[in-house]
Parts: structure tokens; sequence; C-alpha cells
């Protein structure tokens, strides 16, 4: 017990004193996207000379199109059997997750792991079980954790995290929550303190000040007592992911390669040679091997009180740490954090505070010079009228008697500098420029003939600026089908399996009355499944889908294009997939009518062109 306080208190030390600088950048990149955008100091001494302090936020757009373009090309997860995979196991699988996407809302939790990563460097997803809805096997729900909660060991060179010894994790929480996650140790929390440790020695406020941005308590809760609802007490609550070595024995079968643990048996070694005479008399080829390896763990800490220290209960299925990250650039090669980790708005923040810094100068000019000065003779006026000039000059429709034979004129104002809208225009060019949100991503041209296929060509070759972003999306989401599969071994049932997918039964065809198997899977099967699945022998592949009516359409259009190429698809034979691809209501019975049609009287199958 003692021993894993040390090491949390040792971790908590480390990532305050590593990530210190990577979180004041972040949050800084953060407020930028958000439009909070002047110093502290800068905005109070233009407020006291009267100036103007505007903010034209050119970055949120940016990052906007960016996350528009993921929300339109969304991908799925689809697992595919190698190495002697079952690929009805894979299907089912497949199935399986798409349903917890569907119902934990998991594309919009992956859009905000994935707008995170962008603006802040780290995005992350925390699959979980809850038994509110199911108390047998829980239903998988996923969470999306922030960038200043989750602290991976900063030694870490492996974007999925396998090579790190420990991922830290930092809440505030009220008593009440406390006693809801623990409530065994009731007597314990009553007796917590409010206190702060050392990783959360700098709170909000102080982070603002270093920043130098304008802002109130957003409620990040860095070490920061006080909810960002009510002014209630919180606890720190540190959630200390890590590994324990621990030696396994396992036993292999040298003709099938499969492998068993049998480290619960306890087998010494006259117990294994003596099972190995056994097996061997039956013509079994078997060897046993010991090794050691890192078994995932968690422990909870609040103040200097362990409040839990257990295996992972997604082992042993899940054998790394149970979350998902997401960094958007990740240069592991780099040697400080805030190299290593960074988003796509760090790069735009110089050319923004230029973009804020001239126009408001502009303004300022123009405010100040729009009333030019009255030039006249000292008799032209009376004192009175003087004295009304000068406090009624700039009235418009100001109506005034001079001498005759005296000059009174008004000064030419003077122009507003060009230099200024030239330094503008250049910064947001730069902005466009250092993002890769050039002309060709956002579709625009001056060609009004080209076509919107040719559009759309462009705006794919224009992401490839910025496809390294899409690339680490694409294996977090890897990273993510893995663990959900080790979750659904670890926790569905047969029972719940056969209730998501459908059981496998016979059925009459009301139109035909041709009898059927319908459904996908039969109670053995998925009992089979969770008992003998084996993770080595399936991958996982992330495939486009046409979730988005833009990419529906697309589908749709090279799907038609091919049947007036190819003879062979003018028969009708690709009218169900050219229907699928488009977003007409009850589009399921148009194609279940299609393929009725193709049936000739007797249930016989057209021939195949």
């Amino acid at each position: 017990m003692a021993k894993t306080i040390d090491m949390i208190l040792e971790a908590e030390e480390e990532v305050s004193s590593v990530y210190r600088t990577w979180r004041k950048e972040a949050k800084r990149e953060l407020n930028f996207c958000l439009g909070n955008q002047w110093r502290t100091e800068d905005a109070a001494k233009l407020k006291a000379e009267g100036r103007p302090a505007l903010t034209f936020n050119e970055i949120q757009p940016i990052m906007r199109l960016i996350t528009g373009f993921q929300s339109q090309n969304r991908q799925d997860i689809k697992v595919i059997g190698v190495e002697g995979g079952d690929e009805f196991d894979a299907h089912i699988l497949t199935l399986l997750i798409k349903n917890i996407m569907t119902r934990s809302y998991g594309e919009f939790k992956v859009t905000n792991m994935f707008r995170s990563g962008i603006r802040t460097s780290k995005g992350w997803i925390e699959p979980d079980v809850i038994f509110e809805e199911d108390p047998i096997s829980g239903f998988i729900k996923l969470r999306n954790s922030m960038y200043y909660q989750m602290f991976p060991d900063p030694d870490y060179t492996e974007y999925d995290m396998s090579d790190g010894e420990f991922v830290l994790k930092r809440l505030a929480m009220t008593k009440s929550r406390l006693h809801n996650m623990f409530p065994e140790k009731e007597s314990l929390i009553k007796r917590l303190q409010v206190t702060v440790s050392p990783f959360g020695e700098a709170t909000e406020l102080e982070d603002d000040k270093e920043t130098g941005l304008e802002q109130e308590v957003d409620g990040d809760n860095e070490g920061v007592p006080f909810n960002r609802s009510e002014r209630r007490l919180l606890h720190d609550l540190t959630i200390y992911h890590y590994k324990k070595l621990v030696k396994k024995l396992y036993m292999i079968d040298m003709v099938t390669g499969q492998v068993k643990d049998v480290t619960e048996q306890k087998l010494n070694r006259r117990d294994q040679n003596e099972l190995l005479d056994k097996l061997n008399r039956k013509e079994e080829n078997i060897a046993f091997l010991s090794q050691k390896i890192g078994v995932p763990w968690i422990a909870m800490k609040s103040g200097a009180e362990l409040l839990s220290d257990d295996i992972s209960p997604e082992w042993p299925h899940v054998k790394t740490f149970p979350i998902v990250p997401y960094v958007a650039s990740f240069n592991p090669e780099a040697k400080r954090t805030e190299n290593i980790f960074q988003g796509l708005a760090k790069a735009l923040i110089d050319p923004q505070q230029e973009i804020n810094k001239r126009a408001s100068q502009r303004l300022n000019l123009i405010s100040a010079t729009a009333n030019a000065p009255w030039i006249g003779d000292s008799d032209a006026l009376s004192p009175e009228a003087w004295t009304a000039l000068e406090n009624q000059g700039s009235t418009p429709g100001l109506v005034l008697r001079k001498k005759k034979g005296t000059e009174l004129s008004r000064a030419f104002p003077v122009p507003a500098g060009q230099l200024h809208a030239f330094l503008i225009a250049d910064a947001s060019d730069q902005i466009k420029r250092t993002s890769g949100v050039n002309a060709d991503l956002l579709g625009q041209t001056e060609n009004k003939t080209v076509s919107g296929k040719a559009l759309q060509i462009r705006q794919r070759s224009g992401i490839m600026v910025i496809q390294d972003v899409f690339d680490n999306l694409r294996y977090s989401r890897d990273i993510l089908g893995r663990l959900l599969i080790g979750m659904i071994l670890n926790h569905y049932t047969p029972d719940k399996i056969v209730r998501i997918v459908g059981e496998k039964h016979l059925e009459e065809s009301p139109q035909t009355g041709e009898i059927s198997e319908v459904g996908e899977i039969t109670t053995q099967e998925a009992e089979d499944l969770l008992n003998n699945f084996d993770m080595l022998k399936y991958d996982l592949a992330v495939d486009e889908t046409q979730m988005s009516p833009v990419m529906r359409m697309a589908v749709g259009e090279e799907l038609l294009a091919l049947r007036d190429k190819l003879p062979s698809l003018q028969t009708g034979v690709a009218d169900d997939l050219i229907i699928e691809s488009t977003s007409i209501p009850h589009k399921k019975e148009i194609i279940e009518r299609i393929k009725n049609q193709a049936q000739p009287q007797g249930g016989q199958a057209l021939p195949q062109a």
C-alpha cells in the first residue's frame, strides 16, 4: 500500500515538472481557438488609452473546417480474420462494435477527441462499463477526457503508449461522488481534507497569469478546490494506471500453436513434467513456457489516502492501458514535451496576433484622424462662435458665419494607411499557408465551369498537407477497436450477443413463401466466440463508411459511371447498391422489391451475367 502511494506521488511530481510548459501552451492554444487572444496587460493598456483591442478570430473557422471534414468522412471499424481467423466471428464483432459506437454516440466522441487534438495537441477516449441499464454484463460507454486531466509517462515513444510505465489522470470531485465510488471507504473519505497535491500546485489563476491571457476561471480544476458551477469544495482524485510484472506459466500446443494460461493451476516443475509425460503418451506435442509480463493495474488516491489498488477489470483480454490517445502531431524524436505533442493551432498564434494588432491600430488611426482640424483667421469668428466650433466642430449640419474677407476652412482628413491593410491581408494569407487550409481544401476556384467532381478531387489533394493528422486518427481508431473487442470478451454474455445482432432462425417469406435462414448467430455460436476467440488471429481495418451524405452521393455517382461502362452491370446487378448509396426514404423496401423482381417464377435465381 505504501509502495503504491509512493509510486503515485513520484509520478505526480514527474508529470507536474515535465508537462508544466506544455499545459500552459495547450491552454494558450485553446484560448486562441476560442477567441481569447489578448494578453491581460496589453488589453488593459489599450483600454486605459481609449484605444480598441479588436479580435478577428481566423483560427476558429480553420479548426471548424478541419473538424467538419473529419465529420463528413467518418470511418467505421471493421474486424478482419487473418492467420486462420474465422470470418464469421470477425463479422459478429464488427456488428457488436457498431452497436457500441451507435448507442454511446461513439462518432460524436471520436470527433470530440479529434477536435481537442488539433486544438491542444491531445485528445482522449476512455471506454467504461456501466451497469445501470444492464446489471449483468453492463453497457460499454465512451467518455472523453480533457487535455488537462491525462498525463502519460513522459518517456513513452510509441503512439499507443505501449512502452510507457504509467498513465496518470487527475480529477476534482465532491465527497458525495467519492462516497458513491468507494462506499466501503466511507469513514476514510469523511476524514479527507481539501488538499492540493504537488501536481496541482499550478492553479487556474496562476496559469492565467503565466500565459498572460484574459480569462475567467473556466473549471479546468487543475488543483482548484472549487466546482465550475457551484463554489463547492472539491477533493483531488488521482487515477494511476500502471503495470505490474507478473510471472505467467503457459501451456503451448506445438502442433496447433494454441496457448493456454495455466498460471492459476500453480504447477511446479515436477507437476509440469508429470503432465508432459501423460500428454506425450497420447502423442500430444505439448511444451510449457514461463514468462514475465506486465499486467495492467489501476490505483486511486485522494490526498495521501489510497482508495483502491486492483488489477484492471479489462484483464486478461485487454493487456494495455484501457485508454485511447489521439495526438494531432506526434514527434517522439523531439526532446521537449511541448515539441513532442503539437496541435494545429500552435503555429497560427503569431499571424493571428499580427491580424489583431494591425486591425486595432488601423481602427485607432481612422478614429483619430476622421475629424480633420479647422483652419482660419483669428478674427474669422466671434469668441462665442469659436467656442461653439471647438465644442461642436464634428457635429453634422453645423452652421457657421464668418467675417467677410477672412479665411475659415477644414483640412482634409489623413487617409488610412494602406500598409496596415496589406499587413492584415498578408497575416491572413500566412494563416492559410501555415495551417495547410488552402483554396483547394476550401473548394474555392475562379473557374466557374469546374465540376463538383473536380472540386472534390482538388479537396482530396489539398488535405494531403495535413494528412498525418488524419493518419493518427486512424491509428487511434485501431486502438479503440482492439480495446472494445477486449471489453466485449470480458463483459458480454452469449445471450446479450444474440439480443444485439439477432438470433439465427428459419423464417418464411410472406411474398414468395420460401423458408430461409435469418438472423446472425445462435447462442451456442456466441458462447464459442467468447470462449475461443484469439486476438492474434484477427486484425482491424478502418474502412471509409458511406455515413455522410457527401460520401454516399460520391459512391452513387461512381456506381452509375461504372454501370454505363461495364455491360455486366447494365442488367440491374448494381441497382441495389446504387439505391443503398442514396439518402432517399424507404430505400430498404425499394431494395427488397428490386431483389424480388430479380427472382423468376419458381424461386430460381437469375443466371449471372
